[in-house]
């Protein structure tokens, strides 16, 4: 039975398969997996063991062996490189059984593929012939390994010269190094198909290099590199080459079924200094591949790994060099004017470069469109963009917001519409300008409320002077009139103008008294008191019927002079308006916060309304209104008139809160070539 039974060559033979095991035992959810070769002497040997200790292997060999020779009479040799031949299950004497591949390559018998499991596991049979074909082809690669030739080391040599080459200019990215290399790899094989996946230590995913005009083939999309069901993405991880003539199945994510499927696929690991770094996919040879392929796409495979960590080192380098730069701009413009606001078109469009994005964009919090930055892309651009942004981790995007403490004033937005992964350098570049713009911003509100106090004192200054001397004079002059007015003689005449004179002066005491208590106030605490001072004012003049409704929120939301300011001129202009040619009617007129960060005011009217020519001309005629869409516009604001079907008319203006230091970044929206 010892005959029978070499228990000896139950050991690891050199070409370790174990990882592979590995991941065959955790993908597919057997008990143990165990791979079998066969050596010079036609003996079977371990090549890979998963899910089994040394023990079992030993207690069980004997029916591993069975089953790995049970049907080598029955098989005929198979030409496909490689292929499985599935064999009926054998028992094991602890009630498991043993599932069984014959694993084929260019007609030899490589071994077998053992999968242990209980009686009623379920996996799936294609990813597990996968797994079979991918142990045969490592297998086979061993034992294919020998002195290549002089003619194809020639091949080989000029390769690494083109790459070598490649590597010296591809200072703008991977588009340049992906041709190369494509030309590298068909001067060896033929004509083939060539993709190479960079793995993103950033990101986690093996990513594909883009193509040389900077997109990516049809269906080429990053891989999890734990993903066992892409071909890819175990190559990667086992650091085994696989090979398949045979039709390739689509992905998982059903990408491939929106292009031809490969009909012949090669795929060997990268490495660099023992770390694996990508893979080398090769595909659609007309005639196949055959092992002596695999054989040169290894030995291509390293000096397409070298190059393509040397471009990517560069690219990385100069990537944060003109980063950088960039920052260092922005915090120039930003300490040398007081208007930053203006120099940020053209630091975002400088970030736009130096990061090869297709968009990058500032959206304020307080504007009311908060996509309006993409507007200027066409049709299908807009589309890819909100599909990124809108998928469950968006890819090709990256935001930064833009923060004053704990309060959120701004968004930073980069678009890349290939999909493109971002990565650290992008990450920390982004944040950093994003720093920089909330400095800029609070900066601006500083010198704001630094020229708001100044207002403030000085409005306590003339409220004091006004207080101290005018007042007092109004006064004397008061008390000298009403003693006149008691003099015993005192030409009749002059009784009644002196009298008027007096009602004047009290009148004028009164006024100024008032002005003296309103102009040390706030004006956010005077707004409802002036509105209604205005459209008292329309109600003695015209005699007509104005309703004012300020809601509480917008009484505590209005925070700048300027903005009370352009409401009170907008609201005693637009009622005036109404009251003049609306005829006979009620005007209402509404103060109040629609959404956050917007105050609106509403003047509406049941009058006569306007006929379409006068609607059409509405604020590009006389003085009044022309004066007050350009003070809105100028502000940010939007000022609309509607008008009813029969009669009536609303007039809409909606202002941003922030006031015009923030509203002026309401116009930095997006950039794009």
């Amino acid at each position: 039975m010892a005959e029978d039974i070499p228990l000896a060559t139950a050991q690891l033979d050199s070409e370790d398969l174990t990882v592979l095991a590995d991941l065959a035992q955790a993908t597919l959810g057997c008990g143990g997996v165990l791979i079998t070769g066969r050596d010079s002497g036609g003996r079977t040997t371990i090549v890979g063991v998963a899910g089994l200790v040394g023990d079992e292997v030993h207690r069980h060999w004997p029916e591993f062996l069975h089953a790995d020779r049970s049907e080598d009479e029955r098989l005929a040799p198979h030409p496909g490189v490689p292929h499985v031949v599935p064999l009926p299950a054998a028992p094991l004497r602890d009630g498991r059984e043993i599932r069984r591949l014959a694993l084929f390559v260019s007609g030899k018998r490589m071994g077998n593929f053992h999968l242990i499991c209980a009686g009623d596991t379920r996996y799936d049979e294609d990813l597990a012939a996968d797994f079979g074909r991918h142990a045969a082809i490592a297998m086979a690669s061993r034992r294919l390994r020998r002195g290549s030739g002089g003619h194809l080391e020639r091949r080989i040599a000029q390769s690494e010269a083109i790459l070598d080459l490649a590597a010296a200019i591809s200072w703008v990215g991977f588009e340049n190094l992906a041709g190369r290399i494509a030309a590298a790899v068909r001067n060896v094989i033929g004509l083939v198909r060539v993709r190479v996946y960079l793995y993103n230590e950033d990101s986690g995913l093996l990513e594909p290099l883009p193509e040389p005009d900077g997109t990516l083939q049809a269906g080429a999309e990053p891989v999890e590199p734990h993903d066992m069901r892409y071909r890819v993405a175990r190559v990667f991880t086992t650091g085994r080459a696989d090979m398949t003539n045979g039709p390739v199945q689509p992905d998982p994510t059903g990408a491939a079924t929106r292009r031809p499927l490969p009909t012949s696929l090669l795929t060997v690991p990268m490495f660099v200094s023992g770390r694996t770094t990508g893979v080398l996919e090769i595909s659609n040879k007309p005639r196949g591949f055959t092992m002596n392929d695999l054989h040169d796409a290894q030995l291509l495979a390293r000096p397409v790994a070298v190059s393509v960590e040397l471009t990517a080192n560069v690219r990385r380098l100069r990537l944060r060099s003109e980063i950088e730069a960039v920052l260092s701009d922005a915090a120039s413009a930003m300490r040398d004017t007081d208007d930053f606001a203006t120099q940020l078109p053209r630091v975002l469009s400088a970030m736009r470069d130096a990061i090869d994005a297709d968009v990058v964009a500032y959206a304020p919090a307080d504007s009311p469109r908060q996509d309006a930055w993409r507007e200027g892309l066409d049709e299908t651009s807009r589309r890819r963009a909100a599909d990124l942004i809108q998928t469950a981790a968006p890819r090709g995007v990256l935001m930064a917001p833009v923060r004053i403490g704990d309060q959120r004033v701004g968004t930073l937005i980069a678009v890349w519409l290939s999909a493109s992964t971002v990565g650290r350098p992008e990450e920390r570049g982004f944040a950093r300008l994003a720093y920089i713009i909330a400095l800029s911003i609070a900066s601006a509100r500083y010198l704001q409320q630094r020229t708001a106090l100044a207002r403030l004192e000085e409005r306590q200054r003339l409220a004091n002077e006004l207080h101290d001397e005018v007042a007092q004079y109004l006064f004397a002059a008061q008390i000298q009139l009403d003693e006149v007015l008691e003099l015993p003689t005192i030409p009749e005449e002059a009784v009644d103008r002196v009298g008027l004179a007096s009602s004047l002066l009290a009148r004028a005491d009164a006024m100024l008294r008032r002005v003296i208590s309103e102009l040390p106030q706030q004006s956010s605490q005077l707004l409802a008191t002036r509105i209604e001072a205005v459209l008292e004012e329309v109600r003695r003049a015209f005699r007509a019927d104005v309703r004012l409704s300020i809601s509480q929120d917008a009484m505590a939301a209005v925070g700048t002079a300027e903005t009370q300011d352009l409401l009170v001129g907008a609201t005693r202009e637009l009622v005036v308006n109404a009251a003049k040619h609306a005829g006979p009617c009620t005007i209402e007129v509404l103060v109040d916060i629609p959404e956050p960060g917007i105050i609106r005011l509403l003047v509406t009217d049941d009058g006569v309304g306007l006929g379409s020519q006068a609607e059409r001309d509405f604020g590009s005629s006389g003085h009044g209104l022309p004066s007050l869409r350009l003070n809105v516009a100028q502000a940010s604001g939007t000022l609309d008139l509607s008008v009813g079907a029969s009669s009536g008319t609303t007039v809409a203006l909606m202002l941003p809160l922030q006031g015009r230091v923030q509203s002026e970044w309401a116009h930095v929206w997006r950039l794009t070539p």
